[in-house]
Parts: C-alpha cells; structure tokens; sequence
C-alpha cells in the first residue's frame, strides 16, 4: 500500500526518540553508580586507608608497651 507520505521524516523522529532514550537509560545508570560503588570503597580502600594511617601509631604504641616486658 503507498500512501505518498515522506518516509525521512518519520525515520529521523524515530532516531532522534531512540537517541533520547539511550541517553536517559545512560544517565540513570550514570546516577546509581554512586551507591554502587560505596561498597567496594567501604570494603577495600577504606581499611587500607585506616591502616595506612593508623598503622605507624599502632606500631610505636605497641613497641613502648613490649619494651618493658623484654627488659630494653
């Protein structure tokens, strides 16, 4: 069946709205990548961080309760 009608415009619409629903699909992924990665941070580079930190005290605090066990 023709019905004479231009098949450009129609097509171009159709891109266009596709084009405008990958990029919202994208930017709501882009938006929960956030909570997604509080894990791994909280799990992994938050320990290391702590220890990095906290660590060299932890250490001489350790050494100036053991010295006077051994007799140093």
């Amino acid at each position: 069946m023709r019905t004479g009608a231009p098949v450009a415009l129609v097509v171009r619409s159709f891109a266009e709205q596709q084009r405008a629903d990958h990029l919202a699909a994208r930017v709501a992924r882009a938006r929960r990548l956030p909570g997604k990665l509080s894990i791994p941070l909280a799990l992994l580079v938050l320990p290391g961080f702590v220890l990095m930190v906290m660590g060299p005290a932890v250490l001489v605090i350790a050494e100036r309760m053991v010295r006077p066990l051994i007799g140093l």
